[in-house]
């Protein structure tokens, strides 16, 4: 998890983490600690790990609350790219883009205007069809009984 491969900025923070292992996947432009001198960095791939987790408790409170079906997918669509909006102003391995944002957070930005609009849209469109259904009907039988 932490070998390198992504690195936030150089960190003076308790758990900021300086690499000296030779074998380190350490991008450009950063380097390893030796005794002339150690750089730490904030550990991205920690700040990383520790979102997704939050995202599973959330998704995990949902599913123990029953929602409907499609809920839980809209909402880690859309948690899932604030929190690569987020994370990735810690990462400093990839360089930012236009406005200062990095390629993920664009991406992010997208799916937020774009993509969980239309997926609750179409959720919304088909919500009545998956709850007419049968709770012990296999999916899909409606739509062959409909085609008869």
């Amino acid at each position: 998890m932490i070998n390198g491969d992504i690195l936030g900025a150089p960190s003076t923070l308790p758990w900021a983490t300086a690499y000296s292992n030779p074998h380190a996947i350490l991008q450009p432009g950063f380097s390893l600690c030796t005794a002339a001198q150690c750089i730490a960095y904030q550990p991205a791939a920690v700040y990383e790990a520790l979102g997704t987790i939050c995202i599973g408790i959330v998704l995990l409170i949902l599913v123990r609350r029953n929602v409907r079906p499609g809920v839980l997918a809209i909402t880690y669509v859309g948690l899932y790219a604030i929190s690569q909006l987020i994370l990735f102003e810690f990462r400093a391995s990839e360089p930012p883009g236009p406005l200062g944002l990095r390629e993920a957070q664009w991406t992010s930005i997208a799916m937020l205007v774009l993509g969980v609009p239309l997926l609750y849209l179409l959720w919304r469109r088909t919500i009545t069809r998956l709850e007419k259904r049968s709770p012990d009907e296999p999916p899909g039988a409606m739509e062959h009984a409909a085609a008869r």
